[in-house]
């Protein structure tokens, strides 16, 4: 078991494991009062928040990765300009293997200009997606936020994953929650996989639930984060899986078919694994087995040899994977195997919810 395991609340089992899980649980109350200190530097003025000349909007959460902020970043983008309004996406650019100090354009209004050991895996991700929309990568958000003002004149600026981000002013925080790991499960890091406490979501503008099915299922987790903000709206974010798109090029996309009658093997590497294999498996009906890596993983040879073998063991027909892998594996000098990655489509549930969390972007 990993250290990392044991941050995400999981129990420890040999004795070294129950060591380790016991200093990070006591070192829990200076991590705690650590955050404190900091909110207070800046609240109180001693610390700088600095303010950009447009709106921004941020798409947070309150744990360590894998609440879904990247489909929503995605679908709240979508939303803006069908609205008309002119967007740029700014991000930290989290474990990119080639790190600078200066902004990174990852893209701008016509093409792709770095690649993802340049920008990150999911601002390449964004960038991909969003075709026209500008995605710029920087360690120090403001400097960021002011090149993307320069360059492109957004309306608007998206930055993604920034609630715990103090020294950027924003107009809207939205909070991801993943709801297959509800919050009152959770624990504040170390021992946990809290980055804050929920009370926190008393400065939200609106909670997203991600990877909802029938929000009627979580109506129990709605009521604990309305105890922390009595009048917060509450958005549901359904995934579906719609294309099944191959890495090679050239070759035709998996039917349906194919997924309910051939030997699939699934791999990734994300924060919450489970999820895409769960999401997975209600389409490929045939699981050769799965290989769970660590988030935002560097495919190098012994990954990819790994994989290889994985295949050949398992006589699976195909490799299947998110899109936030496959980024990084056409670059990656993957053997010749036959490797697929699914596409998500994100949909809003509720009457006129679309609407109602358009307004709140544009307006809250």
């Amino acid at each position: 078991m990993s250290i990392a395991d044991l941050i995400n609340g999981q129990k420890p089992e040999g004795v070294e494991e129950i060591v380790v899980a016991a200093m990070l649980s006591a070192a829990r109350p200076f991590y705690f009062a650590g955050l404190q200190i900091h909110k207070t530097l800046y609240r109180k003025g001693w610390k700088k928040i600095h303010k950009l000349p447009c709106r921004v909007i941020c798409m947070g959460n309150l744990t360590l990765g894998g609440s879904g902020k990247t489909p929503a970043t995605i679908m709240a983008t979508q939303m803006l300009c069908d609205f008309g309004a002119r967007v740029a996406i700014l991000s930290r650019g989290y474990k990119r293997a080639k790190k600078t100090k200066e902004p990174v354009i990852v893209s701008d209004e016509n093409r792709l200009l770095a690649s993802p050991a340049e920008s990150g895996d999911e601002p390449f991700l964004l960038a991909r997606s969003l075709p026209g929309t500008p995605v710029i990568v920087c360690a120090d958000r403001y400097q960021g936020g002011m090149e993307a003002i320069k360059r492109f004149k957004p309306d608007i600026i998206i930055l993604d994953d920034g609630f715990q981000h103090w020294r950027l002013a924003r107009d809207c925080d939205i909070v991801c929650i993943d709801s297959c790991q509800p919050l009152k499960n959770l624990k504040l890091f170390p021992r946990g996989a809290l980055r804050e406490t929920p009370a926190a979501l008393a400065r939200a503008h609106a909670a997203l639930f991600t990877r909802v099915d029938e929000p009627q299922k979580i109506a129990e987790q709605v009521q604990y984060i309305r105890s922390f903000n009595r009048t917060l709206p509450v958005f549901y974010l359904r995934y579906n899986l719609n294309e099944c798109i191959p890495l090679s090029k050239g070759a035709a996309p998996l039917s349906a078919q194919d997924l309910e009658t051939k030997q699939v093997f699934l791999f990734c590497g994300i924060a919450r694994p489970e999820s895409f294999f769960r999401l997975a498996a209600q389409h490929a009906r045939r699981i050769a087995g799965t290989l769970a890596l660590p988030d935002h993983v560097h495919y190098d040879k012994d990954c990819l040899r790994e994989l290889s073998h994985a295949f050949s063991r398992t006589n699976a027909d195909y490799l299947l994977t998110t899109e936030k892998d496959a980024v990084k594996l056409e670059s990656a000098g993957l053997p010749r195997i036959p490797v697929y990655y699914f596409r998500l489509n994100t949909q809003l549930l509720g009457e006129n919810a679309s609407d109602e969390f358009l307004k709140i972007l544009l307006e809250a």
